[in-house]
């Protein structure tokens, strides 16, 4: 098929063809740029293609913001009557023929798989599932970025026909078999598959030196299991979440592009490469995952204000506050007496706390004691008129007391008082000196560890691929997440389920699962006991 004329592009050449549509490179003459155009060929020009052309059109547009899905321009039907649409253009081969001609390095493969992830995210939020995902959809920018592209077998519709133009060697067993029941999961298989391909210089992961027919790939995608990439250099931890996103039955992959791309970071950091952003929308609802580190969406919680309470004791363990000692707030009473303070009344002397006495609470500061006499409080002025007085009127003084005494007697009452308020922080300083038994009275942590997982057990799928499984313990939330060792390597992230797909070359793998609640593990559980 020759490139149709179409109003305000002019052709340059052919850039791929496909069983529906032919990809043709043109200019642009204003703003003057190269795009792709993609156009349906005669053929194909059923209502049902139609259809199909004008939804992926349709579909494209709506993600083609993010920057890892290729952008579309617009779509129209040309004067012939060809629907096609106008997207940008990339330049470089598609990540298939890269992989056949470089050799892709894990930090390469990582960083992709978590933009690629990020675009299948952008998608699925938006409630598409792309039902294509493999190495050749996956075009190279001129400055080297992924670009997902061919959403000619995409669809919004859970009733669409999932069969037609499948591609078999990056198709999940359930979308092979025509189970008819493909979800997200699917695409999460062929991306672990696209990523398993970089790795392998472009062979798919059932491909073997035999035979390579659709009904062979078929057989080994439904019964074999992943085989491991023969490449010292990929970490046991990316072979294992690879098994993972390839696992035969959807429910034990992670259950969402999210949750493979922070399987990817984890594996990045790991390996002390650079993190590559995971790019999506911060307006659109976070998948919920799970699996990996982090199993369900960051929670905020509710701040929890403590009210003040009335100084009171506290019962142990009731978290109430205790108001502040007397002693150790400002008073005025605390200030030293002045010779201008006549005050006709001695105080009582402060109680003495006893060894007993040290967890009690302080005592109160000393104040003066009321007398037993009618006690005056006299004006600083000099004219001798009484401002106030507590109880009956007591005699005017006798002339003949010399004020020398009268002095005397406020300096020894403010000595008194100060050391009254030294001894109670003496005492109040020796009963919480950190030296001593924790105060029962002490609020504690409300993070407690689970319980143990219980009936840990390990199924065996085929020759080399296991499932583990186990019962979650009581009281588990949303926000917990099992942790997994096996064979003494740990699993990918953190994830909320109670299966796992794995390979390995035991006969009797040893698996060991911890129930994990605000970064404190439970107890593990084993499924032998020599683990």
């Amino acid at each position: 098929m020759s490139p149709p004329d179409l109003d305000g592009y002019d052709p340059i050449g052919l850039l791929g063809s496909g069983g529906f549509s032919d990809v043709f490179l043109y200019e642009r003459r204003f703003p003057r740029q190269q795009v792709a155009i993609k156009v349906l060929v005669p053929g194909a020009l059923g209502d049902r293609a139609v259809e199909r052309f004008t939804a992926e059109a349709n579909l494209m547009a709506r993600l083609s913001t993010h920057p890892y899905i290729v952008t579309v321009y617009e779509a129209a039907v040309s004067d012939d009557g060809l629907p096609y649409i106008v997207m940008e253009h990339y330049p470089r081969p598609n990540f298939l023929v890269r992989s056949r001609s470089e050799r892709f390095s894990v930090a390469s493969v990582l960083r992709v798989g978590v933009q690629v992830a990020a675009a299948l995210e952008t998608a699925h939020r938006s409630g598409v599932l792309h039902r294509d995902v493999k190495p050749p959809n996956v075009l190279t920018s001129e400055y080297g970025r992924p670009g997902l592209t061919d959403f000619g077998l995409a669809a919004d519709d859970p009733a669409a026909d999932r069969a037609e133009g499948l591609s078999i060697p990056w198709s999940p067993p359930e979308v092979v078999a025509g189970a008819g029941d493909a979800d997200e999961r699917a695409d999460v298989y062929s991306l672990g598959a696209t990523l398993w391909t970089l790795l392998a210089g472009g062979r798919s992961p059932f491909e073997t030196d035999g035979a390579n027919k659709g009904i062979d790939l078929i057989d080994r995608i439904e019964r074999a299991p992943v085989p491991a990439l023969d490449r010292p250099d990929v970490p046991a931890s990316l072979q294992r979440l690879l098994a993972h996103t390839m696992a035969k039955e959807p429910r034990a992959r992670p259950a969402s592009a999210a949750e493979v791309a922070r399987a990817l970071q984890v594996i990045e950091v790991e390996q002390r490469f650079d993190m590559t952003p995971f790019e999506v929308r911060d307006d659109e609802p976070i998948a919920a995952p799970a699996g990996p580190d982090d199993a369900e969406p960051t929670r905020v919680r509710d701040l929890t204000v403590v009210e003040a309470q009335p100084a009171q004791p506290a019962p142990p363990g009731d978290g109430a506050m205790i108001e502040a000692p007397e002693a150790l707030r400002p008073r005025a009473e605390a200030a030293p007496a002045t010779p201008r303070e006549l005050i006709e009344a001695r105080p009582r002397p402060a109680p003495t706390a006893g060894p007993d006495d040290a967890d009690d609470p302080p005592p109160p500061p000393v104040r003066p004691a009321r007398p037993t006499v009618p006690m005056e409080v006299r004006p600083a002025g000099p004219t001798g008129a009484s401002a106030g007085t507590l109880g009956p009127p007591a005699q005017p003084p006798d002339p003949a007391v010399p004020r020398r005494a009268i002095v005397l007697a406020s300096i020894v009452l403010g000595t008194a008082v100060l050391l009254s308020i030294l001894l109670g922080l003496f005492f109040l300083a020796g009963s919480d000196d950190g030296g001593d038994a924790p105060d029962p009275a002490a609020p504690t942590s409300e993070a407690a560890a689970l319980a143990a997982p219980t009936n840990v057990r390990v199924e065996r799928l085929a020759d080399g691929e296991y499932r583990a499984l186990w019962d979650a313990p009581s009281g588990m939330r949303a926000s917990d997440s099992f942790e997994l060792t096996i064979d003494g390597e740990p699993a990918t992230a953190p994830f909320n389920r109670t299966a796992f797909d794995f390979t390995s070359n035991r006969s009797s793998p040893c698996v060991v699962v911890t129930a994990v609640r605000d970064g404190v593990p439970s107890p593990p559980a084993t499924n032998r006991d020599e683990c």
